[in-house]
């Protein structure tokens, strides 16, 4: 399961661990059920037990991983009932801002956004799942980070974690 990774250096090695584990969860690699051992991690992404524990503290946070008694963090699998509370979560955030974002918009947010919808329309033609998920997240980023509200859209962002965790939380324009 655990393949050793031999180019692993962003930011730190806590925010590494992190977007990794994010990463397989997303791409399927960690299936819901599969326990996440500290050593087997550490071991495979090079890095001392430390930042995988922070990381899996993150990932619980998010709703990405949760921690079970005697056996330890584990991928949730959801409920329908969770997906939809998801759901309606993410469209009561989503209108919101798109609704502000609706004011703020240039052209090359639009260009992004038309973009991605290409990029995803070409991916869901050619089968290819993860990469339509990705590109949905940038369509959908390129047309709410233009409402410049960093809040709102980690909030969203938190609640896109349940269905199809991002590789970066958006927190709008510098």
């Amino acid at each position: 399961m655990w393949q050793v990774v031999t180019t692993f250096r962003p930011h730190t090695m806590q925010v590494a661990v992190l977007q990794e584990l994010r990463r397989r969860i997303h791409d399927g690699e960690l299936r819901p059920g599969t326990v996440i051992r500290v050593d087997a991690v550490a071991g495979a992404l090079g890095v001392s037990r430390m930042p995988v524990r922070e990381a899996r503290m993150i990932l619980e946070g998010e709703g990405l991983v949760t921690h079970r008694p005697h056996v330890g963090f584990t991928v949730p699998s959801l409920t329908a009932e969770e997906l939809e509370e998801i759901y309606f979560i993410r469209a009561l955030l989503e209108d919101e801002a798109l609704r502000r974002a609706l004011e703020n918009t240039t052209d090359a947010d639009r260009a992004a956004a038309r973009e991605a919808c290409r990029a995803a329309e070409e991916a869901l033609h050619h089968g290819q799942v993860n990469a339509f998920s990705d590109n949905g997240r940038r369509f959908h980023e390129a047309l709410l980070v233009p409402c410049h509200m960093p809040r709102l859209l980690r909030q969203l962002a938190g609640a896109q974690l349940g269905t199809c965790p991002p590789t970066d939380t958006p927190t709008g324009r510098p």
